[in-house]
């Protein structure tokens, strides 16, 4: 297939997964959320990640929506079918059985993506990070039966917090952890870069990929997934971004250690379609 039709076969399949993930983002507490396919076939550069054949009606359901604070918590969850079946049986896909994005809705900082572990009854474990008085979003990533589907809920942690601050200001260069990540998307492409004192740094494959993008969108928490095409420096194609503030988180290893990027970026009317949200926070 000659590029520029693989490009417009891939625009025109992201606009229509965006669309779902919108759908999925808007539900505050889903009872059936449909999955969102936010993988375009062929669209990252990885084959193996193919369109599936249908989109199963899932739901994340917590086993506790209210849960007391602090830096390891375990939180319990079952993906379930419309019947309110766990699901029991995963495909592996990038490396794990089952994405959980757990994101803090106070400012769109705390951002954490973690590997549950499951028992035999359908159930997820995670341990996470949970501050005082706030509210998360959980995003379910995962694929059953050749299907990808993404199942959202919220929960909430007692205690007091301070007011949240702001959303960041939108950036292209962010540092974490000694390292300076930078995000250039002037072309329609997302390329990031990482340097250290100045110096290119070597990125080493985590998950299966040199990289994972995942883009937020600030007003209703829509979400989407993406991994870089085939190259020696991440780019992700993300296209069909409706105008409005997102956040993007670009999760990363360097010598050995898993980093989190977090941006802010706007999307409007004169910015080209095909530009990226990147985020730059610590893991």
């Amino acid at each position: 297939m000659s590029t520029p039709v693989r490009v417009a076969a891939f625009l025109s399949g992201l606009v229509a997964v965006f669309v779902l993930a919108l759908a999925v983002g808007r539900m505050v507490d889903p009872g059936t959320a449909p999955a969102a396919q936010h993988e375009a076939a062929g669209g990252h550069g990885h084959p193996e990640a193919a369109a599936p054949t249908a989109t199963p009606a899932v739901h994340l359901a917590l086993a506790a929506r209210s849960l007391v604070p602090a830096n390891d918590v375990p939180v319990s969850f079952q993906v379930q079918d419309q019947d309110g079946h766990a699901v029991t049986a995963y495909d592996v896909k990038h490396e794990k059985d089952l994405h959980l994005i757990v994101l803090g809705t106070r400012g769109l900082t705390d951002y954490q993506h973690v590997h549950p572990t499951l028992a035999a009854d359908g159930t997820w474990t995670a341990r996470v990070r949970l501050e005082p008085g706030t509210s998360y979003r959980l995003y379910a990533d995962g694929s059953t039966g050749g299907s990808d589907f993404v199942a959202t809920a919220d929960l909430f942690t007692v205690g007091g917090h301070p007011a949240p601050g702001p959303v960041p200001e939108p950036a292209t260069r962010a540092r974490v952890a000694g390292l300076s990540v930078a995000l250039d998307d002037s072309d329609g492409t997302a390329r990031v870069s990482v340097s250290r004192g100045g110096a290119p740094v070597t990125l080493q494959p985590y998950l299966g990929a040199l990289g994972h993008l995942v883009v937020i969108r600030v007003d209703d928490l829509a979400y989407l997934h993406v991994h870089p095409e085939d190259g020696p420096r991440p780019t992700f194609m993300v296209a069909g971004l409706a105008p409005g503030r997102y956040r993007y988180f670009f999760d990363f290893q360097v010598d050995g250690v898993v980093h989190t990027a977090a941006f802010t970026r706007d999307v409007g009317t004169g910015m080209p379609m095909g530009s990226e949200e990147h985020s730059d926070d610590n893991h």
